[in-house]
Order: C-alpha cells, then structure tokens, then sequence
C-alpha cells in the first residue's frame, strides 16, 4: 500500500514539474479566431460591408499579435502563427488580440461590436499541416459549448489536451473601462474622454448581441457612478501623471441613480474623498423615455453638482425626451447632437438643415455642442465648418484601452500642429 501511495506521488509530482516547463518553453502556437454571429451578419449586411467587418477585424488582429505568419482560413475565422514564445505568453497574446478584434466597428451608419471566440493550439510548424490543424481547431470551435462562446481556449487536438478556458472574469457586474476622445472641432486639440464600458462576461446567445445595430450591443454596459468615479479618478491621475493635459472626463449618470434623494451627497463625499476636483468632471445625462426628470430630487442633485463645479451634459440631443424642454429644466452645460442627425450630414440637406438649427439655438443659448457618432472624414468637415465646437467618433477615435491613450494623444498632437501650421501658412 506505502510503495502504491510512493510510486503514485512521485508520477503526480512529475507530471506537475512537466507541465509547469511546457508552460514556460518557447513553442509554436496557431492562434484561431472565430466571429460569432456570422449569420446573422450576413443578413443585415451587404456583401461589401460584410467584406469590410472581416477585413477590420483581420487587420486588428494582425496589428496586436505584431506577426507576418497569417494563414488563410474559412470565411469569419481568422489564423496566425506565433513562434518561439511560451505557452503562457500565447495565451495572453490571444486575448490582448481578441479584446482588439472586438472593438466597436462603424459600418455604414450602424455602430458593430465584434464577438470573437479563440483557440490556441501547438502548431506542428509543418506547412503541410497547416491547413488540417486549422480544420481541426475550426470544428472544435464549431461544436464549443454554449456557455464557452466569446473565450479564448487552449487546446491539443494532436496531445489530447483537455480543452480549457483562459481565466477571464464572466460575471455582469464586471466591465472593462474604455475611453473616447473628444475633439474641439477648430483646432484638432483633445479637450477630454468619456468613459464607456464593455461587459466582460459573456452571453450564450451571441445573436442577441447584435438584434440592433444602430445602438451600442448589449455588450456594451451602464457603469453605475461610483465604480465610474473610481475608474475616473484612476485615469485622471494615469493622464496627469504623463503631462498629457486631459482637462476632464465624462462620465454617464443614469436616471434611476440621479432621482436618489441622496446621490448628490454621496458622489461630493466621494469627489471629495478621492481629491478629484469637480471641475474635470462632466456627467453626461441621457436616460429613457420612462424616466421622471420632473422628479424634485433628480432636478436638485443636478443643482447641487453643478453649484460646486461639476458640468452638465444632455446626450442623444434632439430625439425621444432629450429636447429644448430638457436643456430648460435641467440647466445644462452642454448639448450632445444626436448622432441619427449627424450620419450624412455633409451630404443629405435635410440632415444638414437638423444641424444647422441645433447649432442656431445652442449659440443663442450659451451651449456648448458636442456632435457624437462621427463616422467619416467628410461628416467632421461639415461640422466644423457649421460651426459646431466639439467632436467624438469613430472617424476620429474609437474606444480604446487606458494604456491606448498616449499613443493616440500623441498622434493627435502631430495632426492639430500640422493644421495649426496649415492656417498660419495660409491666413498668416
């Protein structure tokens, strides 16, 4: 029984030591992608379009794994060889390459996410088996459980592996912060972020995900306010920290927090907490139709922010419930011009003549006016042009990681020199 309980032991221990080298030796590695909802895709989507979501993506993906070794593959999925890295670091490099591939896509007016599952597999480093090694992972992708949809997994299908998920979190409340730029519209100069949220769990029915296009898909989330404040704070500090003069941070204040007899009270406590100056907070409001914005405390809790430093923003100005009324009641800063209005406004003259309006009255007004869902070159020309102040959208940036940030802030500096420098040279 002793030389049993011996000789079972020490087969545990070698087999622990094995797979503890295999995860640190350098290796080569086929990393699989597959687009869920392809279907579905295919359907609200022209053929170009579709072409166009595939190459994006495919283009993402070869940008944040950094390697030539891509392989063709079956329509919607996506192969790239990494070599002479360990295991563990082909894991990481999937995911860090899947949260690239699922950022928001803009396709003819509709705001797409992507949804990615991922394999990772040992390659043979035969190039004759390539492609069978990429039929294997496609039909183990295919056949994946429900559950497992929009993960990155490791597999063996040569060694047996036991197919197993890289840990990720996948519970509703959690969310991973992005952040977007906003431009002014003269001079190209950032004059801040607003902090969105995608949802990093995930769903099992993937077509859900894009059931309306025209929106942000339900993986995107509403952060409630003071997690906000804290991913605030952390940013603020991270920009500051770079000399990267980011003046404020917009946040997004859901009704059901803002009629709170006492929410006001407690984002000052944690404003104050935290030594965040109120300044360099905007807290944008936009809500939904069922909302009570005639609600006392709602309308007090605006007072009270506002008083200490705090701006008011209204988005999605112009439709539903967001309209002049709004901007009386609720004393705001600024406005967010819709972006139904802003798609073709450099094109369609009814969509021009919605802008120019809104624009008209917001000047009368003292408002600022901030044009969301910028999509093309052509659209943030127009507004400029029109006289609209600031901008954000995907022509411009899409939401990206906090560590993304510099990187764009400093190509952003290149181009508002360089148009600086344009109108000196032509103004004098």
């Amino acid at each position: 029984m002793a030389t049993e309980f011996l000789k079972t032991g020490w087969t545990r221990l070698r087999q622990g030591v094995a797979t503890a080298v295999s995860i640190r030796r350098p290796g080569s590695y086929l990393l699989l992608f597959r687009l869920e909802s392809m279907a579905l895709l295919t359907r609200v989507l022209n053929k170009s379009e579709h072409e166009h979501v595939l190459s994006r993506i495919s283009t993402r993906i070869d940008e944040a794994l950094k390697s030539d070794l891509t392989h063709p593959a079956p329509p919607g999925f996506f192969a790239v060889t990494l070599t002479g890295i360990p295991k563990a670091e082909a894991m990481t490099a999937a995911r860090h390459a899947q949260l690239q591939g699922e950022r928001m896509l803009a396709v003819s007016g509709r705001m797409i996410t992507p949804v990615l599952s991922g394999l990772v597999m040992p390659n043979a480093e035969h190039p004759h088996n390539q492609t069978a090694l990429i039929a294997k992972g496609c039909r183990i992708l295919e056949w994946m459980e429900s559950s497992l949809l929009g993960r990155i997994r490791f597999s063996d299908p040569i060694g047996g592996d036991a197919v197993s998920p890289v840990a990720q979190p996948d519970h509703d409340d959690s969310f991973l912060p992005l952040f977007q730029p906003v431009i002014f519209c003269y001079s190209g100069r950032v004059t801040g972020f607003e902090l969105q949220g995608g949802k990093f769990g995930h769903v099992a029915n993937m077509d859900s995900l894009l059931s309306d296009l025209q929106t942000a898909n339900d993986r995107s989330c509403e952060i409630p306010v003071l997690p906000a404040l804290h991913e605030a704070r952390k940013a603020l500090h991270f920009w500051d920290k770079a000399d990267a003069d980011i003046p404020r941070l917009s946040i997004n204040v859901p009704d059901a927090e803002l009629q709170a007899p006492d929410f006001a009270n407690r984002v000052i406590d944690e404003l104050m907490r935290m030594k965040l100056p109120p300044v360099r907070l905007v807290l944008r409001i936009g809500g939904s139709e069922g909302s009570d914005r005639a609600s006392p405390s709602l309308r007090a809790n605006l007072r009270n922010l506002r008083e200490i430093g705090c701006r008011i923003e209204l988005g999605g100005f112009g439709i539903g419930h967001n309209g002049l009324d709004q901007v009386r009641q609720l004393a705001v800063n600024s406005v967010r011009i819709d972006h139904s209005f802003v798609f073709c406004c450099d094109m369609d003259p009814v969509q021009q003549r919605t802008v120019r309006a809104i624009l008209a009255m917001a000047k009368q007004m003292e408002l600022c006016t901030i044009a969301e869902g910028v999509e093309s070159p052509e659209e943030y020309t127009y507004l400029a042009q029109s006289g609209c102040q600031e901008a954000q959208g995907c022509a411009i940036a899409p939401p990206m990681l906090l560590e993304q940030t510099l990187d764009f802030l400093a190509r952003q500096r290149e181009k508002a020199m360089s148009l600086s420098d344009t109108r000196r040279e032509k103004f004098g």
